[in-house]
């Protein structure tokens, strides 16, 4: 699984922990790269948490990170622009 180079869930973008794992799930899955066993939990689970914390619609994040490739900067501005930013 190392070659997958995902961060660690403890890794934060933006102060937020595991937001920057979930960018690199989809990002692996758009290459192709992502194992089955974790095709299923994409947007459930932890990732799930994060994002109904956000207040992130996962679909519309994924689509957009799928249609524009963000890098991480440009997925947070992405995503600050699409919720209302926890305090």
């Amino acid at each position: 699984m190392s070659s997958l180079n995902l961060r660690s869930p403890n890794a934060t973008l933006g102060g937020v922990a595991h937001l920057a794992r979930l960018i690199d799930k989809i990002r692996a899955f758009n290459r192709g790269e992502l194992p089955a066993d974790y095709q299923p939990k994409l947007g459930v689970a932890f990732d799930g948490f994060v994002c109904e914390f956000l207040g992130l619609d996962y679909s519309a994040f994924r689509a957009a990170m799928t249609a524009l490739n963000f890098d991480d900067e440009e997925a947070l501005v992405w995503i600050k622009s699409n919720i209302a930013w926890p305090s």
